[in-house]
């Protein structure tokens, strides 16, 4: 597996590390783009300069990092689980539209674990329909029909789609299906790191950790561990732990995960299609 760092760099003050062609230029200048690898020796720098210029000029050296995972064929046909990860996003979220949850049942600490009481309730006409896999701001994540039909042939419980409606007529939606797995069993192992962003201290990565352990942190930082007992087989599986805050209309989330089998089903998807896919650990 080979990580790359990718930054969304302030132009500003690109120049103070980065040479004058280094990366991609985004937003007219504004945004510089730009990837390099966790061992370059300018990542201390990186976070002294986020930092310096924060407490300074309230401006940030960088806008926003993540990590990008390439993995070999090997790795991806050897791996024994796989982490399914929603990256298209939109809006309104459910409860905006009359989905109801039960946050009297939450945790009073970290507002995790609140069940949907109802169909999950949409403008459907807000979901990206050029996407596979998409997620509200809320964290709900709904699958094209189509998709579904695929992953039920090949053996995922049928319990793991259910309906999406429309807000204004509450009809039953024929092209999404919301995924939405019953009982989370997958234990995530302490080798997982979360944390408030990429370059976080410790302590500030402590921010958002529920001390009940149901959230782990505001993002998931590292590669994923999970403990080898809790998995039994599943095609469809989803962390006991959230990740995430609960605030206003957003709400934790679990890690979802899939088969091997269904993951060669998804990784037939052509790029953009809202989502990735990731090789677990078993510890």
């Amino acid at each position: 597996m080979r990580e790359t760092y990718e930054l969304r760099v302030n132009g500003k003050f690109a120049s103070r590390l980065f040479g004058k062609n280094e990366g991609k230029r985004l937003a007219d200048g504004l945004v510089r783009l730009v990837r390099i690898a966790p061992s370059d020796p300018r990542v201390p720098e990186i976070v002294r300069l986020q930092r310096k210029l924060d407490r300074e000029k309230g401006e940030p050296f960088f806008f926003s990092a993540r990590v990008l995972r390439d993995y070999s064929p090997d790795e991806l046909a050897t791996a024994p689980l796989f982490c399914l990860n929603v990256s298209a996003t939109f809006e309104p979220a459910g409860e905006e539209c009359g989905t109801t949850y039960d946050d009297t049942a939450a945790c009073s600490i970290c507002g995790a674990d609140a069940p949907q009481t109802s169909d999950l309730r949409l403008e459907l006409a807000k979901i990206p329909r050029t996407r596979t896999l998409a997620r509200t701001i809320a964290n709900e994540v709904v699958i094209a029909g189509s998709m579904a039909t695929q992953l039920r042939q090949v053996g995922a419980p049928k319990s793991c789609f259910q309906p999406v409606r429309t807000c204004s007529s509450d009809a039953k939606s024929k092209d999404w299906c919301q995924l939405l797995v019953p009982e989370p069993t997958v234990e995530v192992a302490p080798n997982t790191r979360f944390g408030d962003e990429l370059f976080a201290t410790a302590a500030e990565s402590r921010e958002h950790e529920c001390p009940l352990g149901h959230v782990k942190g505001l993002t998931r930082l590292s590669e994923v561990y999970v403990q080898r007992e809790s998995y039994h087989g599943e095609h469809l599986a989803a962390s006991v732990q959230f990740v995430g805050v609960r605030r206003g209309l957003l709400r934790p989330e679990r890690l979802l995960f899939c088969s091997p089998k269904l993951a060669a089903i998804l990784g037939k998807v052509p790029r953009g299609g809202g989502f990735g896919i990731e090789p677990v650990h078993f510890v």
